[in-house]
């Protein structure tokens, strides 16, 4: 049986373990959080009265020896004091441990993005699955499509192309930091809405490379006129070849 009081020093301060239940292939860790404050997501102001409490469902963590770890954590929930305040009740938000709705640990998250970004979504799920960690593919992009485009970008030089989330059906925008050569954001569809919306925010940018697409093209004059635009080097050599070896072909 594992120690209870050892295990709580791998969990943030305001939780603590009250029971942990073993199996043959996974690992439930119960514990309750004693939290006696907190901020209302919606007005920002602090709380010290308890409503109530709810188990929230299970999230998976990293994985014991190959054993699937899964965490069941009673929150405390809050009344808002704020009477103008749209929400009258509200949870408590669990920090350094998991964000909201979601279905694993933020480290958990980490390590699952870590393999992602290395290898690709499909591959990272089944080395998850190696690990004991439930995951598919779709929910990989999700996740990263969750994270990435929360992450501020101040750069001046990005790379615009389009991916295949289902290829022949689903695609989506990816736009790279051309100094860090990273992704910075992923976007829904490739028709350049999103895109405009993402430009809007960030009109520092100056230099954006880019396919031959028109909704992209059309996308970037609009929002940042006086950025250049640099067809991408893949299209360049595409143009060269369409350039040299069709006059050759329909010469013979």
């Amino acid at each position: 049986m594992m120690n209870k009081t050892a295990l709580n020093g791998f969990y943030p301060e305001y939780v603590e373990i009250t029971n942990v239940v073993e199996s043959q292939s996974e690992i439930l860790i119960q514990m309750e959080t004693n939290t006696t404050a907190a901020t209302c997501p919606i007005c920002g102001m602090e709380s010290t009265k308890r409503n109530c409490g709810y188990t929230r469902k299970r999230m998976q963590d990293l994985p014991i020896l190959g054993s699937k770890v899964f965490l069941q954590v009673y929150a405390q929930m809050f009344s808002c004091i704020n009477p103008a305040c749209e929400v009258s009740t509200f949870t408590e938000d669990l920090q350094g441990l998991a964000g909201s709705y979601r279905h694993w640990t933020m480290r958990c998250e980490a390590l699952i993005m870590a393999i992602a970004v290395n290898t690709s979504c499909e591959a990272a799920s089944r080395i998850c699955k190696e690990m004991s960690i439930d995951i598919s593919g779709d929910t990989i992009i999700r996740l990263l499509l969750r994270h990435v485009r929360e992450t501020p970008f101040y750069g001046e030089a990005i790379g615009v192309d389009d991916f295949a989330i289902r290829k022949g059906q689903n695609y989506g925008t990816m736009v790279c930091d051309l100094d860090s050569h990273r992704p910075i954001a992923l976007l829904p569809g490739r028709d350049g809405k999103a895109l405009k919306e993402w430009l809007a925010r960030n009109k520092q940018v100056k230099l954006v490379t880019r396919d031959r697409a028109g909704s992209y093209a059309a996308a970037i004059s609009e929002v940042l006129p006086n950025a250049t635009q640099v067809a991408d080097r893949f299209h360049l050599y595409q143009n060269l070849l369409l350039a040299v070896i069709d006059p050759a072909i329909n010469q013979c």
